[in-house]
Order: structure tokens, then C-alpha cells, then sequence
């Protein structure tokens, strides 16, 4: 699902930003940040496209949030954030490019 292009746009953020500070950001959002770029889509849509591709059972809450917690590393922040975007409790955001 990678395309080169989304892949430069985010090692050269990663690079930018986190290289040398304290905050780390996981393989998962950066996945989910790649879907984001390469489909033109909400983090909602880039979630549910990644449910799909790993088979996860998106009428089971329990199902999504045991799969969001292994792959979030256990934190439970990041896991209620994705959950309460994807669910539609707080406001979903699309990437805009700068120009």
C-alpha cells in the first residue's frame, strides 16, 4: 500500500520533526498516516481500510480496540483517540497538502 512518494513525504517528516526531539511515533501511525497520503482519504477511511487488510471484526468493539492496543504499543491515549475518531464522537481531519 506504500507508495514511494508517501514514504519520502514521511521519512522527511520523522526527519524534520521527531529525529531529534523526545517524541517517537510508531510503525502503526505511520502506516495509518501512509494509507492517509496514498488514498487521498479521512484517518477514519485509513483506519477502516487497515480493519480490512488485517480482518479485523469492526462490529466488535472489543476486537477493535485488542487490535488497536497491540499495535499501539498498549498506550490506551492513542487508543481512545482512534476509537473516538473512528466512531464519530470527536471531528475527523483529512491531510491537506502545503503548498
Amino acid at each position: 500500500m506504500v507508495t514511494n512518494h508517501s514514504k519520502s513525504i514521511i521519512d522527511n517528516l520523522l526527519e524534520s520533526v521527531y529525529y531529534k526531539t523526545h517524541v517517537t511515533i510508531c510503525s502503526y501511525e505511520q502506516s495509518i498516516v501512509e494509507i492517509m497520503i496514498d488514498l487521498d482519504c479521512t484517518i477514519s477511511e485509513a483506519l477502516e481500510v487497515d480493519f480490512d487488510m488485517h480482518l479485523v471484526d469492526t462490529n466488535s468493539t472489543i476486537d477493535l480496540v485488542d487490535y488497536l492496543e497491540g499495535r499501539l504499543n498498549q498506550d490506551l491515549y492513542k487508543v481512545s483517540m482512534l476509537m473516538q475518531i473512528y466512531t464519530y464522537q470527536i471531528p475527523d481531519f483529512k491531510l491537506k497538502p502545503l503548498t
